[in-house]
């Protein structure tokens, strides 16, 4: 039998000691690396000294303004321009027939006066320092608008809201003082021509240009707004609501100014005493005719010369037809005739 090999002593595994691990390697960037890779930067940084360039800049000049304010701030004020009004203490000049005003020198003398037979109604002023004459009359649709028919205009110019033509003397006319130098200023409403003549004068001046600055039209419309009517079979117009008409529907009879008023209807005859006419005029198919009183002859002695009258009848008509007959004085002459040129225009026959 054999012998079993003898045991091996097992031996204990030699632990051989570890060394330590070593740190794994610290990423030292380059010089190269350092460098920002953004190249916004600098174009932000750049932006960002332009604005405060820019702001500052404002900030300046605002301070320099408020410098400035506070310098005339304190600097006493200066007296304001006072334009003076040399028409101011003038007189004015009012025309309730015509409807219109205007102011002349305080010391001018001025004159109405009737160019009857030329249909012509004059007002002068004269003063030391102005010579001026106002000839209104109804413009002729056969004829020239103009004043002596010395038209077309040598200038125009417009003065408060009215055209004015200015015309100047041509060395020729039909009427008196032809040869002396002239200047005209017109205008024209409601078919009258409103001329104002400068004698001695030969082209536009500043007085010229003064005193036409001063005239103007009264508007009297809302003093009408609220007039009656009156209406018959004949005719109708429209009268101050303060008329009163008698029981007969014939007639108007007003105490300030003193008028009478008649109405005549068909057949009726018109007729009156010791009166003349002094004028007459066609407007719209009717016929104006005024009258004042005569004393001439046996049955007229009175010599009371005041009654006028004023007729409306229709054109191409006789003595017995539809109209009215408007009675006043001459001594209220102007307040009278202001109602009737208010009256006409809307005066009308309706047969």
């Amino acid at each position: 039998m054999e012998n079993p090999p003898p045991a091996i002593p097992q031996q204990s595994p030699t632990i051989q000691p570890q060394k330590p691990s070593q740190e794994p390697p610290v990423f030292k960037p380059s010089e190269e690396s350092k460098k920002p890779k953004n190249k916004l930067i600098p174009l932000l940084v750049f932006l960002l000294i332009v604005a405060l360039g820019v702001a500052g800049y404002f900030g300046w000049q605002n301070y320099q303004l408020k410098l400035e304010k506070e310098v005339v701030d304190i600097q006493p004020e200066s007296s304001p321009v006072v334009e003076v009004d040399e028409t101011a203490e003038w007189e004015i000049y009012t025309n309730d027939k015509y409807n219109f005003q205007f102011k002349y020198p305080s010391d001018a003398d001025i004159e109405e006066k009737n160019n009857s037979p030329a249909g012509q109604f004059i007002v002068s002023v004269e003063s030391n320092t102005l010579n001026v004459n106002l000839d209104i009359a109804e413009i002729d649709p056969k004829g020239s608008k103009y004043y002596l028919s010395a038209g077309p205009p040598d200038e125009t110019e417009i003065m408060n809201q009215l055209n004015w033509d200015i015309l100047f003397n041509k060395g020729y006319c039909d009427a008196g003082q032809c040869s002396d130098p002239f200047v005209v200023w017109q205008t024209i409403k409601d078919n009258n021509r409103f001329a104002f003549i400068f004698t001695n004068e030969v082209g536009k001046t500043d007085q010229q240009v003064q005193f036409i600055s001063t005239f103007k039209f009264v508007d009297d419309t809302d003093e009408l707004s609220n007039w009656k009517n009156y209406q018959i079979e004949e005719l109708s117009f429209n009268y101050p609501p303060e008329w009163q008409i008698d029981t007969n529907g014939r007639r108007f009879t007003v105490t300030n100014p003193q008028i009478d008023l008649w109405i005549y209807r068909n057949n009726d005859p018109m007729m009156n005493e010791c009166m003349e006419v002094i004028d007459t005029k066609t407007t719209d198919g009717l016929v104006v005719k005024k009258y004042a009183k005569v004393k001439t002859g046996e049955m007229c002695s009175n010599p009371d010369t005041t009654p006028r009258e004023i007729w409306i009848t229709k054109a191409g008509g006789d003595g017995f037809q539809p109209g009215i007959i408007y009675s006043y004085s001459s001594t209220q002459e102007a307040e009278a005739e202001k109602i009737f040129n208010q009256i006409l225009p809307t005066f009308k026959f309706l047969i």
